[in-house]
This record gives structure tokens, sequence and C-alpha cells, in this order.
């Protein structure tokens, strides 16, 4: 199946749609954070194991953290050199500045490395071809981008490593490898024993050794972790999910991550096809305020970064099973254009209707309440009705959609849409089918083809449920992004339909644009904003932004520094307001008879 990395990159973090208050000030359902898919076309991956045999070429990797520098030495050992092709690597860092080669050595000697910095990432070219094992060694810093999981994050408490600060070689991407991956933990210190004080967990399961076959796609999309840390593992015939987590939480991981193994459980018997494959929980608490947490598919994986106050609540919980999901759709269901210049024309199926399949199932599984249910979908109803680029079509914001706020409107306008059809699916069988049994049959047409399906496949599945009529909804609400009628039951009996008013979330700047620019000053300023109203300018340089995205009614505090001057603006983020459809608890029903 051809790589998707163009829409799965477009996702950003999933900042909380945390619970509004009941005046239903705007809050803003953003997808997960960036991910790449692997470039496998395999749909039925190798069975789970911890060390997974594999003949062919082989890299070993490892990481030193070094806790005074705030850095790592990182050892790559790639065995089998003729089955690497081409003498240029890549590592994909925020910042050049944070990487310095050591040395590139192989059967001959040293090679001569030269480097190519880039805003984003650093070239490495060899001055000739390897021969034999090829070492290459070096140091990386920590590089931290708010409201963006870590580059790096080595610190005496902990270490959080993605796989873009792996040196890999660029025409390699698809080659499955034999991988060793090595977290030295000793220097977080060790017991009288002689046992670390601290553990490590990947992507790949908990442990600082693990030895993986995978592609090099796959190792940039893992995370390694290591620090003091607790950890679980559940091993039963429905699969194999490890958990990790640092430090605390205001929830106990344990149980947490338990629903999490079963939810996955649940999702290989909706699709029919349980993943042999282990997956690995991972649970990184942090400081900050509630209502602010980032959720991402990694390989094998989900990361969540919370706030260390931050109850396990129904967005945390969508949030994650979210991830959980991507494991079939949107990495093997794929509905959209093949041609990558289109693929985010795709964000509707993989962002959006992943979204609503992911409460309904929480919702029938009794692991959200009705209330949580109203609020993420009065989340959805609040974007489609304040956005200023609500009448453009679906193909237009796919061209823009590193814009703010773009990528909201396609997840809500997704999400709202697959409510329909599944509340129009339930009224034309009475009850007997819903969405979940056309994702299924979805699935297994994916399947057989081993690639993405077209959105005419989309379609025909849904005139044979639903009727004919139904073609031309998807246009109106899909491609032209017009209206979408939704009928009083669609949420089910305990719900009801109602007007609302909702405030756009509205910093009063580009949030996007400041935090690209390095180092981040306030741009796109408006005179008439939230932002100047309070006292900031543009230009002024971002010393903290302490935001709850997509939360108009939740006030931000951002301080700036200005020549000699340090100001600290707490203010309000609403811009103008709408009216909009919304959904409200019925209080003469009780919680057992709500759902469909």
């Amino acid at each position: 199946m051809p790589s998707r990395s163009v829409v799965l990159a477009l996702a950003v973090a999933s900042a909380a749609c945390t619970t509004p208050p009941p005046n239903a000030k705007a809050r803003c359902p953003e997808p997960t954070t960036a991910r790449r898919e692997t470039s496998d076309a395999k749909l039925i991956p190798a069975p789970p194991a911890a060390s997974e045999a594999h003949e062919g070429p082989g890299l070993d990797v490892l990481i030193r953290p070094v806790l005074a520098a705030a850095s790592l030495d990182v050892a790559l050992t790639f065995r089998g050199g003729g089955a690497f092709p081409g003498r240029a690597f890549t590592i994909r860092t925020p910042d050049p500045k944070a990487f310095r080669m050591k040395e590139a050595r192989d059967a001959r000697g040293t090679i001569d490395a030269r480097q190519d910095p880039h805003p984003d990432h650093v070239s490495v070219e060899l001055a000739r071809a390897p021969e034999g094992e090829l070492r290459l060694t070096y140091t990386v810093e920590s590089r931290v981008t708010p409201g963006k999981l870590p580059f790096l994050l080595s610190d005496p408490d902990r270490l959080e490593v993605t796989g873009d600060a792996l040196l890999l070689p660029d025409a390699a991407r698809a080659l499955r490898l034999a991988a060793k991956l090595e977290i030295d933990l000793s220097p977080y210190g060790t017991l009288e024993s002689g046992a670390s004080v601290s553990g490590a967990a990947t992507s790949f399961g908990i442990g600082a050794s693990r030895e993986v076959d995978v592609t090099t796609d796959e190792l940039r999309s893992a995370v390694m972790l290591a620090g003091r840390m607790g950890t679980a593992v559940f091993d039963t015939l429905e699969g194999h999910d490890e958990a990790a987590w640092f430090g605390y939480t205001a929830f106990d991981p344990r149980p947490v991550s338990a629903d999490t193994a079963a939810f996955r459980t649940a999702a290989g018997e909706l699709f029919g096809e349980r993943s042999p494959i282990p997956q690995t929980f991972l649970i990184v608490p942090e400081p900050g305020p509630t209502g602010r947490f980032l959720a991402a598919r990694r390989t094998r994986s989900v990361l969540l970064h919370v706030a260390v106050g931050e109850p396990w609540s129904g967005p945390l919980r969508i949030a994650t099973s979210v991830e959980m999901l991507r494991a079939w759709v949107g990495e093997r269901l794929w509905i959209g254009p093949e041609d990558p210049s289109r693929q985010a024309e795709g964000a509707w199926f993989a962002e959006g209707v992943v979204r609503h399949l992911a409460r309904d199932m929480l919702f029938r599984f009794g692991l959200v309440t009705p209330l949580e249910v109203a609020d993420e979908v009065n989340g959805l109803e609040s974007v489609i009705a304040t956005s200023p680029r609500g009448k453009e079509g679906n193909a237009a914001l796919a061209k823009s959609f590193r814009e703010p706020g773009v990528v909201p409107l396609l997840v809500a306008r997704g999400a709202l849409y697959a409510l329909h059809v599944d509340a129009a699916i339930r009224a034309k069988s009475g009850g007997q089918k819903s969405l979940q049994e056309v994702l299924r049959a979805l699935y297994a047409k994916a399947k057989e083809r081993r690639g993405p399906l077209p959105v005419a496949a989309w379609i025909d599945a849904m005139k044979a449920e639903i009727g004919p009529a139904e073609a031309e909804v998807f246009a109106e609400a899909i491609e032209r992004g017009g209206r979408l009628d939704l009928p009083e039951s669609a949420l089910g009996p305990c719900f009801r339909r109602e007007t609302r008013r909702y405030e756009r979330y509205d910093l009063g700047f580009d949030e996007v644009a400041t935090r690209a620019k390095i180092p981040s000053v306030l741009l796109g300023v408006r005179p008439d904003g939230p932002a100047a109203k309070a006292g900031l300018r543009e230009g002024d340089e971002l010393v903290e932004a302490v935001t709850a995205a997509g939360r108009s009614d939740v006030p931000v505090t951002i301080v700036v520094q200005r020549g000699d001057d340090r100001i600290t603006a707490k203010y309000r983020p609403a811009g103008p307001s709408a009216s909009g459809r919304g959904w409200s608890r019925r209080k003469d029903v009780p919680d057992e008879k709500c759902t469909k």
C-alpha cells in the first residue's frame, strides 16, 4: 500500500477538546499530532516476539544519554553494507545546530562526511560508498517545540526521543532491517544490587534492549523513553499489549492501560482482523494546565502526553481511541485520492470518520458519558458554525491544509457527516445495521485490493445502504462544504437538538507561523484582535504561551519579551460568535437507555 504520509502529516497536536461550560463556547476538535505511516505494503504483519527473526541487512542502535549536556550520544552500526543504497543520510532535526557528526567509519577506515543543514533536517553525504560494516557516531541535543511532541528531551529525570533523531539512509525507506535498539541506562545510576534505577520502553515494547524487524520509515516513526517508570503487560488470546508511564498522573495508569488494550481487541473484532503485532501504550505526564494533551500514533504504539493533573475524561479517551483505530483505518483502510498531491482531500475520512467511530464505540461500551458525547459533538458543531472558511469545498481546503483552522474544519465535516450516515443506516435498517458494518466491508475490499479505495467505493456503499440520493448528500456536505441536516435522533434517544451560540477560538495572532519562527516572535497580530487589545504587538518575542487549544472560554497567558521588558498578557481568546446547531442531554431518559 503506498505511503500516505502527506495526509497523515497534516494532523496537528490533538489539543484537548475539553468539556465546555453550559454556555457552549467554541472548542476545537483537532486531529492527532504528526506521524509518518510506513510504506510497507504487507497487510498481515509478522507475529509478535521480543526478538523477531530476520535474515538480511541489520542495524544496531545504541543511545546513551549525556545528562549534564542535555544531549545524546548515538552510535548506528549498519550490517550488510551492500544492502544500503547510496551514501546519503538524513536526520530530521528541527534545529540543525542540535546535530554534530563525530565519525563515519567502515571496514576501510574513516570516511569523510559532508553535512548540509536545512531548516528542518540535516543531510550527511559520505565521500565514498561504505564497505562492510558502517558505523556512524554523532551527538544530538535536546529540542522541544511547545505544542508538539519532543524531538528530543534528555534531562536527569527522563529521556524521550523520536526516530527522527536517527541518522538514516535516504534511499532505503521501505527496506526491512533486523534492528537492535539499546538504551544505556547507566547514566541514571544503579542500586546497590547493580540494577538500574530506571527503566526503558519504546514503540516496540518494554525494555532497554529490543530486537525488531522494521523498515527505516517505521524507525523514524518510533519513540524511545527512559526514566523511572511503571509498566504493565497484557498477554491474552486476544493479543499482546504493553504499557509504560513516567511518574504520576491524576488517573491510575493501570486500569487505563487495560481499557486501551480492551478497546484494541474490540477494534480488531469490528474489522474482523486482530493485529498479531504487539502494541505499546506510552503515557508521559508533564507540567502544565489541565485541558491540554497530545495523542499520537507512532509505529506499533500510541503515545500520550498529558498534564499531571488531567483526569481520564471523555476527551482523553476519545483521542487515545482514535489513535488505536489507526492500526486499521488509515494504515490499512484508506479512502481518497492516491495522488500524493491530493491526498489531503481524504482527511474527511482518515481524520473525521475515525473520530466519529472512536466516540461511538466508547459510548456503546459505556466508557464515555452522555454529557461527554454531547460536549464532543458540540465541539464539532462549533467549528462548523464559526469557521471563516466554512463555505469552501473539500479540494480547496485540502490545498491549504497547513493554514490555521483548516484541519479542524476538515475533521468536523467528516465526523458530523459520519454521524449522519450512521443515523441514516440505522433508520433504514430498523436498527439492524450501522456504519460499523459498512466500514468492515470496505476494510475487506481494501485488504483484497492491497491499496487505497477511491471515493467512488464509499459513495457506492452509501447508495446501497441508504439510497441513490446519498451521492448528492456526500457531494454537498463534503465536496462542496454545504449544509448537512442531522435528525433529532442522530445521537440517540437521550439527546435533544437545539440552537446554540458559539464563539470562535482566536488568539489574535498566527500561532502556527509564530511557533515556526526561530526564535519565536508574534506574527500576524491583528490590530482589532484579542492579543492586540491585551497589549501584545507584532514582533514581540514569545517566551511562553499557556493555552487550552480550541477553548474560547478559557483565558490564555502569553508571556513575551519586548526589548528589556518582559510582558505577561492574560485574555480570553474569543473571536466573532455565530449561531449553530447544538445538542443537550434530555433529563427524562436514563443513561442505560441512551445508546442507539
